[in-house]
C-alpha cells in the first residue's frame, strides 16, 4: 500500500470519529439540558403544604355587593355595568412584555370596594332596564308553587346560566371553613374593567405570589380588552376574609390574546402576580406560609373512570370555587362569588388540549384549579373554563407538558427572586 493512500485512510478515520464524538457531545448536551429543564420544572411544580394549622390575622368584613347580574354573552356574573356597555378606552394599553410564550400587562392596585358602590349609584336607573339581570328569575323561584314540578321547571329556566349536569339538583357541597388548609389555596377573584364594571371568578395559588386562573377572566377576546385590576381573596368565607392580595401584573397565553388564533379555548389560561407583602396580610406570625398547590401532567391511565375507588384516589378530581349562584335543595341561592362550593368527580375524556369531567360548576367557577389528591400531595391538572353538556361534561384547559412548561416559564421570568435563588 502506498504511503499517500495510508494517509488518506487515517484522515478519513480521524474525521469519522471526530464527527461521531461531536455528535455524541451534542446529544449528551441536549439530554442534560432536557433533564435539567425537567428537574427545574419538577421543583417549581411541587406546591407547598404546611403540616400545622395556620395562625390567621384578625377576621375582616368586606362590603356586600348588590345587584348581581349575568352577562349571557360571556357566561359570567358581574356587578355594575356590563363590559360591552362600557365606552372604549381612549388610549390602548400596551403589554409591558411580550414574546412567543407570554403576554404581560401591568395592573393597578386600587381598592375594589369603592368602584362597586359608585357603579351602583351611577347606573341605578340603567340596572332596572338591564335584561341580563337575574332578579326576575329569582322572583320566579320565590313565588313558585309548592309543587315539586313547578319548582324544577323554574330551576330549568336558570340552568341556561349554570353548568349543572343533573336534572334535579346541584351536587356541590358548601365548604364550612374555606380558610383552612387545603381549601385556602383557592380564592375568590374580583376583576375590574373600570370603576363601573367588575366580574367575579376563581383562582388557585400555585406559588406564594402566583394565582393560576382562566385567561378569559383577565382578557376579553370579544372586546379585545384587558382588566385594569384584580383582587384575590384566599379562602374567602362569605363576607369574611383574612387577607387579600392585589395583583400587580398579569400574564396571559399569546394564543388566547391572538385575534386569529385557530383554537384559543385550549390556551384559556392566565396568571396573576400578587404584591410582595401578600402573605404578611394573612398571618399574625411572619414565619407562617400560605399553602399552594402543585401542578403537573397526569397520565390518562390515571384518570380513566373505574368503579369502587377509594374517596381520595387520584382518579377523582376536585373543583372548589366561588360561583355567582347555586341550586341547593331545589332553591336558587345567590352567592355573589362569596361562598366556596366544591365537588369531586370523574374525568370523562381528554382531547384537543381540553379535559371534560362529571362535576357541577357555575359561572364564577371560571379559573378554578382542577386538582387531585394523592399521597399527601395536591396537584392541579387543569383549569376550569366553561360549562358543557350532560353527554360530554363541563370542561377546562388540560395542563399537558407544553402548558406546564409555559407556566414554569411564567413563574421563573416574572418571579425570579422566588425561583432563581
Amino acid at each position: 500500500m502506498k504511503l499517500h493512500e495510508l494517509g488518506i485512510k487515517h484522515i478519513i478515520f480521524f474525521i469519522f470519529f471526530s464527527v461521531l464524538s461531536f455528535s455524541f457531545e451534542i446529544t449528551t448536551s441536549f439530554a442534560m439540558e432536557e433533564r435539567e429543564s425537567k428537574e427545574v420544572g419538577s421543583q417549581i411544580r411541587k406546591g407547598f403544604f404546611p403540616n400545622k394549622h395556620t395562625l390567621l390575622t384578625e377576621e375582616k368584613k368586606i362590603t356586600n355587593k348588590n345587584n348581581l347580574k349575568f352577562d349571557e354573552e360571556r357566561s359570567l356574573y358581574y356587578f355594575g355595568e356590563k363590559l360591552s356597555n362600557l365606552p372604549q378606552p381612549t388610549k390602548k394599553v400596551e403589554p409591558i412584555a411580550e414574546d412567543g410564550r407570554k403576554v404581560v400587562f401591568s395592573l393597578t392596585t386600587k381598592s375594589e370596594d369603592e368602584p362597586i358602590e359608585n357603579a351602583n349609584k351611577k347606573h341605578k336607573s340603567d340596572e332596572k332596564k338591564d335584561k341580563d339581570s337575574i332578579e326576575d328569575t329569582i322572583q320566579r323561584l320565590l313565588l313558585a308553587k309548592s309543587s315539586t314540578n313547578d319548582i324544577l321547571e323554574d330551576i330549568d329556566l336558570l340552568k341556561k346560566y349554570e353548568g349543572l349536569l343533573t336534572s334535579d339538583k346541584d351536587r356541590r357541597t358548601e365548604i364550612p371553613n374555606p380558610f383552612d388548609f387545603p381549601w385556602n389555596a383557592n380564592g375568590s377573584l374580583i376583576m375590574t374593567f373600570n370603576n363601573n364594571s367588575q366580574y367575579i371568578g376563581t383562582g388557585t395559588l400555585i406559588g406564594k405570589r402566583a394565582v393560576l386562573t382562566a385567561g378569559h377572566n383577565l382578557y376579553d377576546r370579544k372586546m379585545k380588552r384587558e382588566v385594569e385590576s384584580v383582587i384575590f381573596y384566599p379562602g374567602r368565607d362569605k363576607l369574611s376574609i383574612y387577607g387579600e392580595g392585589k395583583g400587580v401584573r398579569m400574564v396571559i397565553h399569546p394564543e388566547w390574546k391572538k385575534e386569529n388564533s385557530t383554537n384559543p379555548e385550549k390556551s384559556d389560561i392566565g396568571l396573576v402576580i400578587l404584591e410582595e407583602d401578600f402573605e404578611k396580610k394573612y398571618f399574625k406570625n411572619n414565619e407562617e406560609k400560605l399553602c399552594f398547590f402543585g401542578y403537573n401532567v397526569i397520565k390518562m391511565e390515571d384518570l380513566v373512570p373505574q368503579n369502587n375507588l377509594p374517596d381520595q384516589h387520584p382518579r377523582f378530581i376536585n373543583i372548589a370555587g366561588y360561583p355567582g349562584a347555586g341550586i341547593i335543595e331545589n332553591r336558587i341561592r345567590i352567592l355573589n362569588g362569596e361562598q366556596m362550593l366544591s365537588m369531586k368527580g370523574k374525568v370523562n375524556s381528554i382531547k384537543n388540549g381540553r379535559i371534560y369531567y362529571d362535576i357541577d360548576t357555575s359561572p364564577g367557577n371560571s379559573g378554578s384549579g382542577v386538582w387531585f389528591y394523592n399521597e399527601n400531595v395536591y396537584t392541579c391538572c387543569a383549569i376550569h373554563t366553561n360549562g358543557g353538556d350532560k353527554l360530554e361534561g363541563n370542561g377546562g384547559v388540560f395542563l399537558d407538558e407544553d402548558k406546564c412548561s409555559t407556566i414554569d416559564y411564567w413563574l421563573v421570568s416574572e418571579l425570579p427572586n422566588d425561583y432563581n435563588s
